[in-house]
C-alpha cells in the first residue's frame, strides 16, 4: 500500500475512532500487521491520544473562542466598487475587443462593417452593388418580376428569358453615378 504519511495518519486516525467501513478497517489492520512503519505510526498516534486524555481541560473565555473562530474563517475580501468594475470591464471588454478587431481585420466577413467602410471610402462603394442590389432600387424591379413569375403557369426558362431584365440591362440600371461599373 503506497500512500503518503499524511494520508496514512488520517487513515489511522479514522481507524482508531472506528469511522472506516468494515472492508477498509480490515485493510488497515492487515497493513498494521505487515508493515513496521505503519505499526510505528499507529503506536505514536495511540500514545499521543493517551497523553492528551491525561492533560487537564482548560476553559477559555467566550471572547477568545470568538477570536479563534474568526481567525479560522479567514479574512473577508473587501473589494471596492472600482476594483469590481475594472474586473467586469476586463472580463467583458477583452472578448468584445477581439470581436471588433476580427471584424475590422476581415471586413468582408461582416456585412455591416464592410458597408460602413465602403461608405467612408466612396471610391469603393460600387464594389458592393452586386451583393446589396436591393439598397440601390432593385426591389421595385424584382417585385414586378416576381409578379410575372407567379402568373406564369408553365415556367421553364430563366427570369431573363421570360421578359425581365437582361443581365446587361440590369448592370446599366444600377451603374454608379461616377461611371464606375461593378466588376463581374
Amino acid at each position: 500500500m503506497a500512500i503518503s504519511k499524511f494520508f496514512c495518519q488520517n487513515l489511522l486516525s479514522d481507524y482508531v475512532e472506528k469511522l472506516l467501513p468494515a472492508a477498509r478497517q480490515s485493510e488497515v489492520k492487515q497493513c498494521l500487521e505487515q508493515y513496521p512503519e505503519c505499526r510505528e505510526m499507529y503506536q505514536d498516534l495511540v500514545s499521543t491520544l493517551r497523553l492528551l486524555e491525561g492533560l487537564p481541560v482548560r476553559d477559555i473565555s467566550n471572547d477568545v473562542a470568538v477570536r479563534i473562530m474568526e481567525a479560522s474563517e479567514g479574512a473577508r475580501s473587501r473589494k471596492s466598487w472600482s476594483a469590481r468594475a475594472a474586473q467586469v470591464a476586463v472580463f467583458a471588454g477583452v472578448p468584445l475587443a477581439v470581436l471588433i478587431g476580427v471584424s475590422f481585420l476581415y471586413p468582408k466577413s461582416v456585412p455591416v462593417v464592410s458597408r460602413m467602410l465602403a461608405s467612408a471610402n466612396s471610391g469603393e462603394s460600387g464594389n458592393f452593388l452586386r451583393y446589396y442590389p436591393l439598397y440601390h432600387g432593385a426591389a421595385d424591379i424584382l417585385d414586378a418580376q416576381g409578379a410575372v413569375i407567379e402568373q406564369a403557369e408553365n415556367f421553364s426558362g430563366s427570369v431573363w428569358e421570360e421578359g425581365g431584365l437582361s443581365a446587361e440591362e440590369f448592370e446599366r440600371t444600377f451603374q454608379l453615378q461616377g461611371g464606375n461599373v461593378p466588376e463581374k
